[in-house]
């Protein structure tokens, strides 16, 4: 099997990787993660909170912060 020790690894640590669903509901919007691809999409989403719309005329500011 080509994945075996990456199905072994993620076996032997799901309980780990759930733990955070015995949290109540209402707080797990607080709980963060140090995943590095999830934090760059949620201070996306964050920032385009703080600027609702991009100005079309500054096409190479937003290839920055996209890129």
């Amino acid at each position: 099997m080509l994945y075996f020790s990456a199905v072994k690894s993620f076996e032997e640590d799901f309980s780990v990787c759930i733990n955070h669903l015995q949290c109540p509901a209402r707080h797990r919007k607080f709980i963060t993660s140090t995943n590095l691809v999830e934090r760059s999409f949620l201070e996306e989403k964050r920032r385009s909170k703080v600027i609702p719309r991009f100005p079309v005329c500054r096409q190479a500011g937003l290839m920055r912060k996209v890129g």
